[in-house]
């Protein structure tokens, strides 16, 4: 069988902007996020127990148990995998961590990062999906495996959401537009006057952490060396 495409226009660079860009939101206004996630056991690179940069991926989750971590192997390639805590019926039927649904398939075998990397933090995979370099791929199957560009911080749309959505959750005035146009150009290298400007209320309260927003942030901005250079051939 073949890999099947998945109709997701963004890059995982621009994808990691994204990821950034939440995360930093939502230490912002105290809601905390880890910005990324280190495999502590069952790492793919035969690293020793207590995680290390090459088993440390960039993660966002929800208060709900969804999570969506951007797999960098290396050498351009790129993996997302997640799970939705509502959506996902496939792998492990969101119950347990024995195997269901084949995730790989005959994708090339370094897909099997984003398994491993699942089982190190023990949590559920839903789906997994790789990118060759110019487009995402899947393995086929018709279980429903919960990803959803409008609910993940995947596409502009979907993160701009988030934003306004955290910004109304924490009692802040609307994002302007333009202030989040400004963070989602920004990604990882967004500053604190970005924030500022997009995270605020007339009379100063509630509070800001704009700090911790950079902070976060910044926590992204190494995984981009992984990402380049794109691969020609990632079989």
């Amino acid at each position: 069988m073949t890999l099947e495409h998945v109709s997701l226009a963004d890059s995982p660079r621009t994808i990691l902007d994204y990821l950034a860009v939440v995360v930093a939101v939502r230490a912002a206004v105290g809601l905390g996020a880890p910005s990324a996630d280190s495999a502590v056991s069952g790492s793919s690179d035969g690293s020793g127990a207590g995680g290390s940069a090459a088993t440390s991926h960039p993660t966002w989750s929800d208060e709900n148990g969804s999570w969506l971590t951007l797999v960098l192997p290396g050498d351009g390639r790129a993996l997302l995998a997640g799970w939705h805590a509502d959506e996902s019926e496939t792998e492990a039927s969101g119950t347990s961590l024995d195997g269901g649904t084949d995730l790989i398939d005959t994708a090339p075998g370094w897909w099997r990062r984003g398994i491993d990397h699942a089982r190190a933090r023990r949590d559920v995979l839903g789906f997994l999906y790789g990118w060759d370099g110019a487009a995402w791929w899947r393995a086929p199957y018709d279980t429903a495996d919960g990803f959803d560009p409008d609910f993940f911080p995947v596409t502009r749309d979907s993160v701009a959401e988030q934003i306004e959505e955290l910004a109304a959750d924490t009692l802040l005035d609307d994002p302007a537009s333009e202030a989040v146009d400004a963070l989602l150009a920004a990604g990882t290298a967004l500053t604190a006057g970005q924030l500022e400007a997009a995270l605020h209320t007339e009379d100063g309260w509630p509070e800001v952490d704009v700090a911790a927003g950079v902070r976060a942030a910044q926590a992204f901005a190494e995984y981009a060396e992984r990402l380049q250079p794109a691969p020609q051939n990632v079989s």
